[in-house]
């Protein structure tokens, strides 16, 4: 038989409940610690990234970064020496000097020097065939008109005067061509006769025949030609004369 011993219910509640109390005092400190533990290591995470920005921060010119500068302004450097000195020969290769300039004329005056008889006479040559063409073409006129108008023509030659005219048999129509100052009335001849004194008369008939005449003009240079005028047909050619003779 067992004989009930009053227990105060506060003590056994206690009783009862330590062991649960105890055990979920257990779980509550390893929560704890579990959440401490990793608190600190991302504090220990942030605190190292912290130092590492720091100390890229407070390194002011990494040793690296430093040398690529220096290596940058090197190549720099050399590029523009290199530009200078192509410019340079460059403009070098192009200017010229005073000397030679000095020379380059000289060589030019000599070749106008060599080459300005050779020029002087082809000019006056020129000249004097152009002057040749004016008489012949004045006695051709003459012919023409002859025969057009059936009548007798005449071109009168003064030597002294340096003149030609042109008129009918009666003096009439009378047209005058001059011959410039550097060419002049060498010589003329009229039927195989040298005219030495007065004009020359040249005359063209209506049949289209006329006198046979020559005319030497000469120009102050040297150069000559000759105008001759056939008695059966007429006609009128120019001969160029060589040096020393026809």
């Amino acid at each position: 038989m067992f004989t009930a011993v009053p227990v105060s219910t506060g003590i056994t509640t206690c009783s009862l409940l330590a062991p649960m109390g105890q055990k979920a005092g257990r779980e509550r400190t390893r929560i704890l610690r579990v959440g401490n533990s990793g608190h600190s290591h991302d504090q220990k995470l942030r605190d190292s990234l912290r130092l590492r920005v720091f100390a890229v921060k407070a390194e002011p010119n990494p040793p690296r970064r430093h040398e690529d500068a220096k290596n940058s302004c090197k190549v720099a450097k050399d590029f523009r020496l290199s530009t200078q000195r192509v410019s340079m020969s460059q403009s070098h290769q192009k200017g010229f000097t005073l000397l030679e300039l000095v020379v380059v004329l000289v060589v030019i005056a000599l070749a106008i020097a060599i080459s300005y008889p050779s020029l002087s006479r082809g000019t006056s040559a020129l000249h004097l065939r152009s002057v040749g063409r004016d008489v012949l073409n004045s006695l051709r006129y003459a012919r023409e008109r002859a025969i057009t108008e059936q009548t007798v023509m005449r071109v009168t030659v003064n030597k002294g005067e340096r003149k030609i005219t042109l008129t009918d048999d009666y003096g009439e129509g009378s047209r005058t061509f001059v011959l410039p100052d550097d060419v002049r009335i060498q010589s003329m001849v009229l039927a195989g006769q040298e005219v030495q004194e007065g004009p020359l008369v040249v005359r063209f008939l209506p049949n289209g025949s006329a006198t046979e005449a020559e005319i030497l003009l000469q120009s102050v240079t040297g150069g000559a030609l000759r105008i001759v005028a056939d008695s059966i047909t007429g006609g009128a050619r120019v001969v160029v004369e060589q040096r020393g003779g026809r």
